[in-house]
């Protein structure tokens, strides 16, 4: 008969056999499949982690923008950075589209997500009160999101006020340097206006002691030639063009306000004022100034004057021309001419003379230029 009881022990021993081999295969697989779900979970969590560690630069869509900013956490409606300025959340519906779809949200999504997390926590079964967070653990974000934003805040504000007092400082500089450089234009103007006031009086009176030397070396006056009709003995020692000036009386109005001002050249009540009336030298005509032994004839386009020798009061020079007042006129006549102290050394010595071939020279001077 056949040994079953060696095939019940040889049975025994396969399927013993077979035990032991089963056990190591389904041990290794179940190791492999922990292995691939190690790695996924790793790559995952590296990946998410690159995208917050690593910094970057937001801008929303109404161009605010944040630099060199880092994600600091991702929460269903919104993103949270952490930047130099501070940390700030900023919405998936305040970002382009492009950084809602990186962050995986959506604007419908983002706009219905806390409601969904709400919904979750209200149907998900409590936990023990250990697992739950405390109210402080919730409320620290929230405080240090409002601690950033103040700094922010504050950093702006003291930007600005040292922007207002470097603009300030920048403006007070310049118009320092504006005042200072008219100021040197003016200075400069006037030095240049006086140095050539000196010169011009320099040369007047060396021209005026020459044509004195010469009368004196002479003993005469030169005769010249003129347009105007000369009387029986008389001869023209001076003519040349001028201009002829007359002081005209300008009258000014200055009011007196006695009532209440209103506003700017407004008043209610009574007004009083006076009218001021003031000499001012005026231009009459252009024409030829001309000095006889008995004459001064000045005969212009529009205007003449002519008037005799002895009724000269007196003769005033200055720079460019002489101021002659007349016996009998109430004003004065000023002529432009070349040389003042010229004119009227020739005035005072054809006044004094009857011919003015015949000129004693001891009375002869320069006289004094004002």
């Amino acid at each position: 008969m056949p040994n079953y009881s060696a095939f019940r022990k040889g049975s025994r021993d396969c399927a013993g056999l077979n035990i032991i081999f089963s056990l190591p295969c389904g041990e290794e697989k179940g190791h492999n499949r922990r292995v691939k779900h190690w790695k996924t979970t790793l790559a995952i969590l590296a990946a998410l982690y690159a995208s917050l560690a690593l910094a970057d630069d937001f801008k929303t869509i109404d161009g605010k923008e944040y630099k060199n900013a880092k994600v600091s956490r991702v929460e269903p409606d919104g993103i949270v950075l952490k930047s130099k300025s501070g940390i700030s959340k900023v919405y998936f519906t305040e970002l382009p589209k492009e950084v809602q779809e990186r962050f995986h949200s959506k604007p419908a999504q983002a706009a219905t997500a806390q409601p969904d997390v709400q919904e979750r926590l209200h149907n998900k079964p409590a936990q023990p009160a250990a697992a739950q967070p405390k109210p402080a653990q919730i409320a620290q974000p929230n405080a240090e999101t409002r601690r950033a934003d103040e700094r922010r805040r504050q950093e702006q504000a003291r930007f600005a006020r040292e922007n207002s007092n470097s603009s300030i400082g920048i403006l007070f500089v310049t118009i320092l340097v504006i005042a200072i450089l008219v100021t040197g234009i003016i200075a400069t103007v006037a030095a240049v206006n006086a140095k050539k006031r000196r010169e011009k009086r320099a040369l007047l009176v060396k021209q005026a002691q020459e044509f004195i030397d010469g009368v004196k070396q002479k003993l005469t006056l030169p005769v010249v030639s003129t347009d105007i009709m000369l009387k029986p003995d008389e001869k023209a020692v001076y003519s040349s063009s001028s201009v002829l000036y007359e002081t005209r009386a300008v009258r000014e109005y200055r009011a007196v306000h006695s009532g209440v001002r209103v506003a700017k050249g407004v008043y209610i009540g009574g007004t009083s004022g006076r009218s001021l009336s003031t000499q001012q030298w005026a231009k009459l005509d252009t024409g030829c100034l001309t000095i006889t032994n008995k004459r001064v004839v000045f005969v212009g386009t529009k205007e003449e004057r002519a008037f005799p020798l002895d009724k000269v009061i007196s003769v005033d020079p200055n720079l460019s021309a002489i101021v002659v007042s007349v016996e009998g006129r109430q004003k004065a006549m000023a002529f432009e001419v070349g040389n003042s102290l010229i004119v009227m050394t020739i005035i005072r010595i054809a006044s004094k003379t009857i011919d003015p071939s015949n000129v004693s020279g001891d009375k002869i001077d320069i006289p004094s230029l004002q």
